[in-house]
């Protein structure tokens, strides 16, 4: 963000010296010179008498407060005649004007608002004056202001429209945060947890008795400075609980294992036993399909000798009427 500027008015009057300043116009060139001398640079001199001032006692520095009480007399008196001239009172309310803050209510949304308006007139007057012809540009802009008013596309009906404020600006709402809590499946064994958290446990509740108003960050950091003082022998308990966790742990993750194999196995011997059934199903059908086959010829054996005996018979008949 630009700094903020305003005018000085020359014909003011001038403040009052700090005690500091008096202290070091009069020292100044001697620690100037000492520098040189010494270091072979007087750079660095308002760093020097800096460094002195602070070492100074206070009875040293009477001197230069009682210098800046009187030079302060003189800025009061003068203060009392003096009058701003129109200029610089001019040049004042314009500076005050450009460094305003667009954070400020009246520079951020009013403005806005007046844009908004224009660039639905803009957009909005050719469509109004072919619609109604006969009106005159005072009467198409009294359209035009109705229909913002009432809440047209890209008018102030806008206003309820959510991420709009009543001038037309958009209004950024903060982001919510989920804080999603990872579902912890109750049926997985229970991690095992380290000495110093069984060491934790084990003297939590005699500290909530005895200092219910301790908060949990401090306890857990008296607890651990606790357990840095603290020798392996008396550790080697909670160490001992903490193997046997772990060993619990890495059993019940191995029967859990076993068991999911198990039901895997159990879940694909089902699903064999539907396909070998299907299957036999399926084979049996085929195979009434075949018999019915192999019948079928022979029928149509049968129908044919049938018809050749027919074709015998009427042969011989014919024969018995030619002798007649």
């Amino acid at each position: 963000m630009p700094r903020k500027r305003f005018p000085r008015d020359p014909d003011a009057p001038k403040r009052p010296t700090r005690p500091f300043l008096f202290y070091m116009k009069e020292v100044a060139k001697s620690v100037k010179v000492e520098m040189t001398s010494t270091v072979g640079t007087g750079s660095g001199v308002p760093r020097e008498c800096a460094r002195r001032w602070a070492a100074m006692g206070s009875e040293e520095k009477e001197k230069y407060h009682e210098m800046f009480r009187e030079d302060d007399k003189r800025y009061q008196m003068a203060l009392k005649d003096y009058k701003p001239s129109a200029e610089y009172m001019e040049k004042k309310r314009l500076a005050k004007l450009y460094n305003t803050s667009v954070n400020d209510e009246c520079s951020a949304t009013v403005p806005q608002m007046v844009k908004s308006y224009f660039d639905f007139v803009a957009g909005s007057w050719a469509g109004v004056t072919e619609s109604l012809p006969g009106l005159d540009p005072d009467q198409v802009q009294q359209e035009i202001w109705r229909r913002w008013c009432e809440g047209e596309p890209g008018g102030s009906g806008g206003q309820n429209k959510q991420g709009w404020d009543g001038n037309q600006n958009v209004v950024k709402k903060k982001n919510k945060k989920r804080n999603r809590k990872k579902k912890i499946d109750s049926d997985n064994p229970r991690a095992p947890r380290p000495a110093f958290q069984l060491f934790l446990a084990t003297i939590k509740e005699e500290l909530v008795k005895q200092l219910p108003d301790l908060a949990y960050r401090d306890m857990v950091s008296n607890v651990a400075a606790k357990w840095k003082v603290m020798t392996e022998q008396q550790k080697e308990p909670f160490f001992e609980l903490e193997r046997a966790e772990k060993k619990k742990y890495e059993t019940e993750i191995r029967e859990k294992l076993k068991s999911e194999k198990e039901e895997v196995k159990a879940s694909n011997e089902n699903l064999n036993g539907e396909v070998s059934s299907n299957t036999t199903m399926t084979m049996e059908g085929m195979a009434k399909e075949n018999n019915y086959v192999k019948e079928s010829p022979s029928d149509s054996r049968l129908s044919f000798a049938s018809s050749e005996g027919d074709s015998s018979d009427i042969e011989h008949c014919k024969e018995a009427l030619e002798t007649v």
